[in-house]
């Protein structure tokens, strides 16, 4: 007997598919941030991003969670945890209040001495970053990082932890009233929808949200034309391009804050002459 789908359940079987899609090119290039307890234990803090820049190689993480060095060693790794040695230019607080800074991200060059201790971390292209100005609504978005309520697992005896890669999708969120209550703008932030509470998986099953504490400095990965009858159809794939960076979560207003790609490019420009 065939089965009949309705629309809804094609699309979000679809997006589904797409959003693997997009965590399986760009899972390598997102790594955990750990720092220090008192004890000298790992403790999660946020994510970073790997990127390539005019054939340099950068870390690219939220200005908030680099603030955490001023408490503590800061570390990256899958598995092995690797000193945070390498120099960043973060973004400025206004007035001393990091909660004012409405860009939040942090790019610091990677010395050639570091890069083996990375292991198989993969670069992020120019070719893969989405350069593009303003937002198409009803865009969807994979944002991929770090969590830190399934990143509690450490092996304190030798310093060694299994990072656990999250990825959350949702559509652009169009809401003048949150953009000018928190001083953002349309064509330099990226606004995702994500409800608290509940979520739904793949076949559509009301489920748990999870806690997006530590995913601060993570990827958001645009993915593509969906509104195309060729890709809905899984006639062809959109190519996921990073869009953004994940730099605060609203909960109360259901929304996730990223700074855009292109922006933080524009500035490096004058961080990096």
């Amino acid at each position: 007997m065939t089965e009949i789908k309705g629309i809804a359940d094609i699309s979000r079987e679809r997006i589904y598919e797409l959003s693997e899609h997009a965590a399986s090119i760009f899972r390598e290039s997102v790594l955990p941030i750990y720092g220090s307890t008192l004890n000298g234990h790992p403790e999660h803090i946020g994510s970073c991003i790997a990127l390539r820049l005019d054939g340099d190689p950068y870390l690219l993480t939220a200005a908030h969670v680099l603030d955490w060095k001023e408490k503590t060693s800061l570390y990256v790794g899958y598995e092995e945890l690797h000193l945070i040695s390498m120099e960043f230019s973060a973004t400025a607080k206004p007035n001393g209040d990091r909660n004012a800074d409405r860009f939040d991200f942090a790019l610091g060059k990677i010395p050639d001495c570091d890069i083996h201790a990375l292991g198989g971390v993969k670069f992020i292209t120019e070719e893969q970053i989405d350069r593009s100005v303003g937002h198409v609504p009803g865009r969807t978005y994979t944002s991929i990082g770090y969590p830190n309520s399934k990143n509690k697992t450490v092996d304190n005896s030798n310093k060694n932890i299994k990072a656990v890669l999250f990825q959350h999708t949702g559509i652009v969120k169009e809401d003048a009233e949150l953009v000018q209550r928190l001083g953002i703008s349309g064509s330099e932030h990226i606004l995702i929808s994500q409800n608290a509470k509940y979520s739904k998986d793949a076949s559509g099953r009301k489920v748990a949200s999870v806690k997006l504490n530590g995913m601060s400095g993570g990827a958001v990965i645009n993915l593509g034309n969906l509104a195309d009858p060729k890709v809905l159809a899984g006639c062809k794939n959109p190519t996921p391009l990073l869009a953004g960076l994940v730099i605060e979560f609203y909960k109360g207003d259901g929304t996730i804050v990223a700074t855009k790609l292109d922006t933080i490019l524009k500035a490096r420009e004058t961080m990096f002459p």
